[in-house]
């Protein structure tokens, strides 16, 4: 059965999550293209895209800090009553900053966007694959979550918390058909988040890096595509690492 492909993409709106659909798009998906509030230059470039690869690319607009906006956003979704093939979950928030400097509101709210907004938006779309029993979910975490630094205990914190969870739901879902959960564990890329880096710190990850360089966020979006693909078919509650060989967390 020739099943046509649709994805959810968080975060969709710039950076990786943008090159998340373009590559997508080129592959012949249709995505739900979400970010936190409407923009003109962002639903041009998406329309662009859609007319470009005979896709249909739709926005979908929700602020994570709002489980409600999430509910409503994804009930949107899945009132057109279609397959969901992937889901990703890009969006998130970073900032580097020593623990004990951190106020509980801020550590709050990074816990808010990059875990819990995660999992109910999970929790929503699990809904809808295990009555079609197949999909894939693809978290974004981060290297920040797999190695300790300094400035990194709350940021880390949530990234690693992902990659838990990424583990112990593919166990939990495998009993309801063909669902796929892992997640990309990426460095930082040639992103508007990496402005929020010092520059210091930016220099030291590049020096660290075997290959000397920022990840480009197209090399993001390959292994996305290649985890919802069925070259990926046999991989299963991971968290990959693309890193460029970085001998460090930082």
């Amino acid at each position: 059965m020739n099943i046509e492909k649709n994805a959810i993409i968080t975060g969709a709106n710039r950076g990786l999550g943008f090159a998340m659909v373009k590559k997508f798009a080129e592959n012949g998906f249709n995505v739900w293209a979400c970010a936190r509030k409407p923009s003109d230059e962002f639903e041009t470039k998406i329309s662009g895209l859609a007319n470009e690869y005979g896709v249909w690319i739709k926005p979908v607009y929700f602020d994570l800090t709002d489980e409600a906006a999430i509910k409503s956003g994804i009930m949107e979704i899945y009132k057109e009553k279609k397959h969901v093939h992937t889901l990703i979950n890009n969006a998130g928030i970073h900032y580097e900053k020593l623990f004990q400097m951190s106020t509980m509101k801020e550590i709050r709210e990074l816990y808010e966007v990059n875990v819990f907004a995660l999992m109910y938006t999970v929790q929503l779309v699990l809904k809808m694959m295990t009555k079609q029993k197949f999909g894939n979910i693809i978290n974004i975490s981060s290297i920040a979550g797999l190695t300790p630094y300094s400035g990194n205990v709350s940021y880390g914190g949530t990234k690693a918390a992902v990659g838990l969870f990424t583990g112990a739901l593919a166990i939990e879902v495998a009993p309801f058909g063909n669902i796929r959960v892992n997640a990309i564990a990426p460095s930082r890329a040639e992103t508007e988040i990496i402005s929020h880096v010092s520059e210091a710190s930016l220099k030291k990850g590049i020096d660290n890096c075997l290959l000397g360089r920022l990840a480009k966020p197209s090399e993001i979006a390959d292994i996305a595509y290649f985890l919802s693909s069925e070259e990926s078919s046999y991989i299963n509650g991971q968290v990959i690492r693309v890193d460029g060989g970085a001998s460090n967390g930082n």
